[in-house]
C-alpha cells in the first residue's frame, strides 16, 4: 500500500510539472496570436496593455495549477506514509483534499481558457467595428465626391 501511494503521488508530481510546462506557453503563444493581428489594425497601446495582464493572469494560473497539484501530491503522499494502523478517517480526508486541490486546478484552467476566448472575441469585435466604420467613412466620402460633381 506504502509504494502504491508513493507512486501515485510521483505520478501526480510528474504530471504537475509536465501541465505546467504545456501550459504556459500555449497560453502566452495564444496571447501573442490573438494580440498580434490586432496589432496590426491599430489599438497598440490597449494590445499592450491587455497581452501583459493576460500574460500574468496565465502564469499566475499555471503556478496556482502547479501549487494545487503539488499539494494534492503532497496529501497523498502523507496520508500514505503514516502507519497501516491508522484511522481511515484521515486518509479519506487526504484523498477528498487530493480531489478538491485537483478540481480547483481544473477550474483555473477553465478560467484561463475562458478569458483568453473573452479577449479574442473582444478584439475581433473591435476590429469588425473599426473597419465597418472605415467603411462607412470611405462611402460618406464618395458621396460628398458625387454630389459635389
Amino acid at each position: 500500500m506504502y509504494r502504491l501511494c508513493i507512486c501515485f503521488s510521483q505520478e501526480v508530481a510528474r504530471r504537475a510539472k509536465a501541465a505546467l510546462a504545456v501550459a504556459l506557453p500555449v497560453a502566452r503563444r495564444g496571447i501573442y496570436s490573438s494580440s498580434s493581428s490586432a496589432a496590426a489594425g491599430g489599438g497598440i497601446d490597449i494590445i499592450e496593455e491587455e497581452q501583459e495582464e493576460e500574460e500574468q493572469a496565465a502564469e499566475q494560473t499555471a503556478v496556482e495549477q502547479a501549487a494545487a497539484e503539488q499539494a494534492a501530491a503532497a496529501g497523498s503522499e502523507q496520508a500514505c506514509r503514516g502507519d497501516s494502523s491508522e484511522d481511515l478517517d484521515e486518509q479519506e480526508d487526504a484523498a477528498a483534499a487530493a480531489k478538491r486541490n485537483k478540481e480547483t486546478a481544473r477550474k483555473a484552467k477553465k478560467a484561463l481558457a475562458d478569458r483568453q476566448r473573452y479577449l479574442r472575441n473582444k478584439e475581433a469585435a473591435r476590429l469588425a467595428a473599426e473597419k465597418e466604420r472605415e467603411e462607412r467613412e470611405g462611402q460618406e466620402e464618395q458621396e460628398k465626391d458625387e454630389a459635389a460633381n
